[in-house]
């Protein structure tokens, strides 16, 4: 990233963007006079953006089925930590989390 990029977020306010932030989906990014911004995605894939540019974070411009197949996992690993720490066999959640993620991580 060189120059002034802008961010605005789902709900929040315009806020200037620094090095290392975190986008997420339908997040708004504007680049200034004389900026670039360089996104890269968990998948391995990039865009460039060049200067005077707007991009919406989007289907348009990344596959977000594999965004919600990661909070699904996300999902499952947070409910099999609370059924460790409940006491309970987690065995008995997972053969039933099994059949509901079944696919997710192909």
């Amino acid at each position: 990233m060189t120059g002034y990029v802008a961010l605005k977020g789902r709900g929040s306010l315009n806020r200037v963007l620094k090095i290392g932030d975190y986008l997420r989906s339908d997040d708004h990014v504007r680049t200034g006079d004389n900026s670039e911004l360089l996104i890269g995605f968990f998948n391995g894939t990039s865009i460039e953006l060049e200067s005077n540019t707007d991009a919406i974070l989007d289907s348009e411009v990344i596959d977000l089925s594999e965004i919600e197949n990661i909070a699904a996992l996300e999902e499952l690993i947070e409910t099999m930590r609370s059924t460790v720490l409940a006491g309970v066999n987690p065995g008995l959640v997972l053969e039933k989390a099994s059949a509901d993620y079944e696919g997710l991580c192909e």
